[in-house]
């Protein structure tokens, strides 16, 4: 099973030969995301989640809590690609927010700016690679 190239505080990988440095966060499986103090990620950069088991994923994207359009790329536990999905922010005082829940068991989350995974011809069944 290949794992992820840990560098101090960063993991990078390469999915269909693009490299992504990304920021460790361990998670639970039933998350928020919560990126308030981020408005922006570089083009290659991303936030790896580390889930505590293989299983089906809820995310629970609350009003303010991310300003940052981005792509949820969902791995399993062999980092094959099981699920894509875009988060949208939600602007403006509402409180009911949107839940995500992966379409099938995954390890860990992805989470890349909105349209890079379409851009690099990401798909489900693709493997992530460490690089060393």
């Amino acid at each position: 099973t290949p794992t992820p190239a840990i560098v101090p505080n960063r993991i990078t990988v390469v999915i269909n030969e693009h490299t992504i440095s990304m920021k460790s966060a361990a998670q639970q499986s039933s998350m928020v995301v919560r990126l308030s103090d981020r408005t922006s990620l570089s083009k290659d950069e991303g936030i790896l989640f580390f889930f505590p088991k293989e299983e089906m994923v809820t995310l629970w994207m609350g009003p303010g809590d991310t300003m940052i359009p981005s792509d949820l790329v969902f791995l399993d536990s062999d980092l094959k690609i099981v699920d894509i999905q875009t988060l949208v922010p939600q602007p403006g005082p509402s409180i009911e927010g949107r839940v995500y829940t992966s379409s099938f068991r995954a390890a860990f989350g992805l989470l890349i700016n909105a349209g890079l995974a379409e851009e690099y011809g990401f798909r489900v069944g693709m493997e992530a690679y460490p690089a060393y």
